[in-house]
């Protein structure tokens, strides 16, 4: 995940630097300059001055719509919080969305116990879209270039909430390709279906 530094429109420029040390953080996410090391630098008061000044704007990709948000983050703590969290849901998933309770749930099961839940014609659309892989080749055989069949989407989507298949998208909702976990790829393997 990325973030951005907001600050506000009256800063004096004298804190810019500053409150670039205070937010930077390196690859591993941990921060590159200590409170210590920012407080003999600039004084006691540094941390009111990046508090009044500054924030953060996380950018996140809802778990479930795929759409983009924003998420604040006023602190250090809440920033790295954030950062090393994986799989955030929107506001809007949290409020509207009936795959919003059994999700975490489904996060927790492992994919072999969701792969034995799913219908035999689940595990058949499965084994083709892991078997055709491009997307092309999919819209092509298994939606047979019907791409407004609603039932086939409601199955696929169904799938990729219980962990099976992965569609990465663009920011704009488009589908990039279709992604699976290698335990998946094995189970249909060595089951041969």
């Amino acid at each position: 995940m990325d973030f951005d530094i907001v600050t506000s429109n009256n800063t004096p420029e004298k804190f810019f630097s500053l409150i670039s040390k205070y937010w930077s953080i390196n690859d591993n996410k941990l921060f590159i300059h200590s409170e210590k090391d920012l407080r003999e630098e600039y004084g006691r008061k540094f941390k009111e001055i990046v508090a009044r000044f500054s924030s953060t704007l996380i950018k996140v990709n809802c778990a479930l719509c795929h759409s983009s948000f924003n998420i604040l983050a006023k602190s250090r703590d809440v920033l790295i919080e954030n950062l090393n969290t994986d799989n955030k849901i929107c506001e809007l998933c949290e409020l509207y969305s009936p795959n919003y309770l059994g999700y975490y749930e489904n996060k927790e099961l492992d994919v072999k116990s969701q792969y034995d839940e799913i219908s035999e014609f689940e595990k058949f659309i499965l084994k083709g879209l892991v078997s055709l892989k491009s997307k092309m080749l999919i819209y092509r055989h298994i939606f047979n270039n019907n791409l407004e069949d609603k039932d086939l989407w409601k199955l696929i989507n169904g799938l990729e909430k219980k962990g099976l298949i992965f569609i990465e998208r663009t920011n704009d909702c488009k589908i990039k390709s279709f992604q699976f976990p290698t335990e998946i790829i094995k189970l249909i393997k060595d089951n041969n279906f």
